[in-house]
């Protein structure tokens, strides 16, 4: 089983890639965590990132994801997916072509089982706080490409998480979907 949390900075990936690994602990699953492939990129990235980086990023992932089923582990949990870099490339304005990488990107979103689309705080206040703002950009990528592209060709469950609800889930429920015991009750990206 091989779970993907998306999403932009600092909305809480982390925080439920370790919950889930808690989790798959307590189960007895043998388990593996793929840390951010951005805390880890030789290139500049987030609000920085070219298209150089953007195809390192998605290699990196592929090639963590691969390794982690090379040896065996019943549950991947993946900080970040493919996607991701994408979703920080179209927040900005490249004369460069990259429609190979977002096409390839979107056809390795196809080998997860579920993905976790952990969404920003939800907040009546406009943000004049730069980094905020910036989140907010990238999580509206996320949105664009996950109901106008993505929703249309995959099979995968796509689960909306807000960052505010992170630490109230049970996360045992997205283990049981995942491998068929229970139906989880959140509502699917429609």
């Amino acid at each position: 089983m091989k779970i993907a949390i998306i999403g932009a900075h600092g909305v809480g990936k982390t925080a439920l890639a370790h919950m889930l690994a808690t989790q798959c602990e307590r189960s007895g699953l043998r388990y593996t965590v793929l840390n951010d492939v951005f805390r880890d990129c030789l290139y500049p990235s987030y609000d920085e990132l070219a298209v150089d980086g953007a195809y390192w990023l998605v290699a990196e992932q592929i090639a963590r994801e691969l390794g982690a089923k090379a040896l065996g582990y019943e549950v991947i949990i993946c900080n970040r997916s493919t996607i991701d870099p994408i979703m920080y490339l179209n927040t900005r304005d490249f004369k460069q072509s990259y429609a190979d990488l977002t096409t390839f990107a979107s056809k390795w979103m196809m080998s997860y089982d579920v993905i976790l689309y952990v969404t920003p705080p939800d907040s009546n206040l406009v943000s004049t706080d730069p980094i905020k703002t910036y989140q907010e950009k990238v999580d509206n990528e996320f949105n664009l490409y996950l109901e106008s592209i993505f929703v249309n060709y995959l099979k995968t469950n796509i689960y909306r998480i807000n960052s505010d609800d992170i630490f109230t889930y049970d996360v045992t429920q997205i283990l049981k979907t995942v491998a068929g015991d229970e139906e989880w009750t959140q509502q699917l990206l429609s």
